[in-house]
């Protein structure tokens, strides 16, 4: 790919990530450039001047020279459940935000962790009937040690075997959103799983077993693949074996009170609890109804008693605090990931270093004190510099429009 086409593909991908128009996006920049010429970037017709460069790299928070390098690793989406209505606009910013997070995410983790040539650590499942579903969940559990207790946390279940658990703010519309990261060779290193920000823990927790079943599961092709995800999902939470310890084979009736129990020892919804039961066989199909009127009448449809906390991505957490620690990323860095208050508060007390006020200081400012610190840590990250080397090359080539 030539240089113009990979700045201009990199523009568009960031530019779309920040859910930015081209009209946003000059409006960030202070006006330097017109929204033609921005056009002309991201088209691959002309491309940025130093300067400019540098104001695109501020407006879209990423080093100049991320600019101007192709990603090391390929983003490929599995599933993407959203509605018909959801805008053409939205998915655009969740698709190009996922891709630019799970590539910058992947390249910290193989930096700070390594990669052992083995991808994911975990292979795909056939599944040769819906009823199968059952046997590869339960397998799956004892694939991955977790045997038939309740799972505790799921987000962490996921970040342990590198699927990067990402929460997005975004429309009712959207309900979940599964990839895999591959590097140059083709092999899955890694993956992520999208969710809505904002949901309630048991919500959560079944819409991330959901998007799991996109990844590790392989239906035959007469199956509907969204109705194996679902199936598997509430087989993992809660396997068959469990719900008839549980419930016993056959209920006349359901009450509130050992939903709850359920709901609190498993981590599930009552719905989901109720739907397990039906497909079992445990209650029968005029149980199930019944109990889905009295939810919709009650409103428990989007807002359950004893909602749960939602889950946070503790692991990945860890492993930006260490980059932070080592140095391997600067604070600018790692607040693609976490808050001011987060990075302020995960460093050191006796650090002399007074990240307050760095964060106080202008960006041009910031990047002095960075490049001064690279210089005296024997550059153990890039600077603008490289950026700036490389379009002054251009510039002598005449490859530079504007």
């Amino acid at each position: 790919m030539s240089s113009a086409n990979r700045i201009a593909n990199r523009i568009r991908t960031l530019r779309l990530a920040h859910g930015y128009s081209q009209d946003d996006l000059v409006a960030q920049m202070g006006g330097v450039v017109t929204k033609a010429a921005l056009s002309k970037y991201e088209l691959g017709k002309s491309r940025p001047s130093a300067p400019v460069a540098l104001r695109l790299a501020n407006a879209l928070g990423v080093k100049a020279v991320e600019l101007f390098s192709e990603p090391c690793y390929q983003v490929e989406f599995l599933a993407y459940r959203r509605r018909a209505t959801m805008k053409v606009s939205e998915q655009n910013r969740v698709e190009n935000w996922v891709e630019v997070q799970l590539q910058d995410r992947m390249k910290l983790q193989e930096r700070l962790e390594g990669s052992n040539g083995n991808g994911l650590g975990f292979r795909k499942y056939a599944v040769d009937s819906i009823e199968h579903v059952e046997e590869v969940a339960v397998k799956l559990r004892n694939d991955w040690d977790v045997g038939l207790d309740p799972i505790p946390n799921m987000t962490d279940l996921l970040e342990s075997r590198r699927v990067h658990v990402l929460e997005t703010e975004v429309s009712e519309k959207f309900d979940g959103l599964s990839a895999v990261v591959k590097n140059a060779k083709g092999v899955v290193i890694g993956a992520g799983v999208v969710c809505q920000a904002k949901l309630q823990g048991e919500r959560q927790r079944m819409n991330l077993a959901h998007e799991l079943g996109h990844l590790i599961l392989d239906p035959v092709d007469s199956l509907d693949i969204e109705t194996v995800a679902t199936r598997f999902a509430g087989a993992l939470l809660i396997p068959a074996v469990v719900m008839f310890k549980e419930l016993g084979r056959r209920r006349s009736y359901l009450p509130l009170e050992e939903m709850l129990i359920l709901k609190r020892r498993y981590g599930v919804s009552i719905q989901a609890i109720v739907m397990r039961a039906a497909i079992l066989g445990i209650i029968s199909q005029h149980i199930k109804t019944q109990w889905f009127k009295q939810t919709s009448r009650l409103g428990w449809r989007k807002s359950e008693p004893e909602s749960l906390p939602a889950e946070e991505a503790q692991r990945w957490k860890q492993l930006v605090t260490r980059g932070l620690a080592e140095q391997i990323i600067t604070p600018d860095e790692a607040g693609r990931y976490l808050s001011r208050n987060e990075i302020e508060s995960i460093m050191s007390p006796s650090n002399s270093f007074n990240y307050q006020a760095y964060f106080a200081l202008p960006m041009e400012e910031r990047r002095r004190i960075l490049n001064e610190q690279a210089k005296a840590d024997g550059n153990l990250y890039s600077s603008d510099r490289e950026a700036i080397e490389w379009l002054s090359q251009l510039e002598d080539e005449g490859g530079i429009d504007e």
